[in-house]
């Protein structure tokens, strides 16, 4: 190694954010063992993160986006909401998470001698040999301060009882069951979530966490604003997984279109697309439990409406011989049945919508274009995948169905799982496109 390798090696702040970088990266990055900051986020980085890339240990703070869009694997399910890396990213993100059991932890301590790292190898000495050190965080690192303790007066000391959250994140060989088992059998731990979801919410649940979330996912979830309600409504503050089932429709609103959320999909006002925002859970519990909005839209196709259907269906300027405008129709029922696209068209992240016009009939001036427009879905521009998501191709089941069972057997995203589904069932093949 050169004197220059040396000196990056001997730095504890590699601040490199924002610079343009490219490329891959290094198995060499693993030399950097003395590090307590690297700063990736802002650049162009590609490719798989390397192995290497967990030996940066002593590394505190690890920041890999936003930016470097082109890393196939640099999600981390311990931290979804900063997307933050504390050097096992490339593990966590590449392996599929089983499940999340979170744990309480009390005791007596003199906040002079209160020591997280021996507590977090205490529980670690607890767990089954599948389950490394790594596996295991402190969910809250500042520990709640609990009631204060009455010590003998021969200690001279003031105790409090101070409470610290764990969360064991279960992949690779070890199972749910066996860490719950050993986290059940210690009684020193209360058991705040058993990470075991039910099959129907396993698929959404997991799917929080994943670096492949998309429009898809929020088929296997609630929207709670049919119920009238928001994120942190309906008990969701207590349950994380009502929470992270969970989402909000933003787009359209009740002041768009009070009755919107009161009829069935297929019958709503037309829209090309729902503006929706996850729920998702901080993880604590007690007054600190909360269930929020995230900020992050997601815009999303809807399945065209009734409305559209119709318009589509007796869209009377569609390009060919018989092209005609409203003022070429003769005949009041004819006219009242007939629609005419317009130029009004636009794209909502590759959502691409289509206003249609209906003919009405005037007495004086014969079939004339109305004024008021249907923004549709383009139906010149394929089918999507949720527009099969619902249909049966075989007994009891759907591509949705197919689709949501491969993946909890798989531990695939909703939506690679959906693709795989598109490219072997030829009536789900719109599935194989994309969402």
């Amino acid at each position: 190694m050169n004197r220059t390798c040396l000196l990056l090696a001997t730095l504890h702040v590699r601040a490199l954010q924002n610079n343009r970088l490219s490329g891959s990266i290094p198995e060499e990055i693993g030399k950097l063992n003395k590090v307590d900051t690297m700063l990736l986020f802002g650049n162009e980085l590609t490719g798989v993160i390397p192995d290497s890339f967990n030996d940066v240990i002593a590394a505190q703070e690890c920041a890999l986006m936003p930016g470097n869009s082109g890393l196939s694997c640099f999600d981390n399910p311990l931290f979804p909401d900063s997307r933050a890396c504390p050097t096992e990213a490339a593990r966590f993100a590449c392996e599929p998470l089983k499940g999340v059991i979170r744990l309480q932890y009390c005791t007596a301590y003199s906040l002079i001698s209160f020591s997280l790292a021996r507590l977090l190898a205490y529980v670690a000495s607890t767990m089954p040999p599948t389950v490394s050190k790594r596996d295991i965080v402190a969910d809250n690192t500042r520990s709640n301060r609990g009631r204060r303790l009455e010590a003998p007066a021969a200690q001279g000391r003031r105790l409090r009882e101070l409470c610290t959250y764990f969360a064991v994140y279960v992949h690779g060989e070890a199972s749910v069951e066996e860490v719950l088992e050993a986290v059940r059998s210690n009684d020193k731990f209360e058991v705040i979530d058993d990470g075991l979801l039910a099959p129907s919410q396993r698929s959404a649940s997991l799917s929080v966490n994943s670096v492949d979330f998309s429009c898809l996912n929020f088929e296997t979830m609630t929207d709670v604003r049919e119920k009238g309600e928001w994120c942190y409504e309906g008990g969701r503050h207590t349950n994380p997984t009502a929470c992270n089932n969970s989402y909000v429709t933003t787009f359209p609103s009740y002041n768009m279109d009070p009755g919107y959320f009161l009829k069935p999909h297929i019958y709503r006002h037309p829209n090309v697309r729902e503006q929706r925002h996850r729920c998702v859970h901080n993880g604590l519990t007690g007054d600190a439990a909360k269930c929020n909005m995230e900020e992050r839209q997601y815009q999303c196709p809807t399945t065209p409406s009734h409305n559209c259907t119709i318009a589509d269906v007796n869209d009377i300027k569609k390009p060919g011989p018989d092209e005609k405008e409203c003022s070429a129709i003769e005949g009041q029922e004819l006219c009242n049945a007939s629609y005419v696209r317009t130029d009004n068209t636009g794209n909502f992240d590759g959502i691409k919508s289509r206003e249609y016009k209906k003919c009405v009939w005037d007495q004086g001036q014969g079939c004339v274009q109305g004024q008021a427009g249907l923004q549709c879905r383009d139906p010149d521009d394929g089918a999507k995948c949720i527009d099969v998501w619902y249909k049966f191709v075989a007994e009891g089941q759907s591509c949705g169905s197919l689709a949501v069972a491969r993946a909890l057997n798989s531990g695939e995203s909703l939506l690679n799982a959906a693709g795989h589904v598109g490219a072997t069932v030829p009536e789900c093949s719109p599935c194989a496109i994309g969402a």
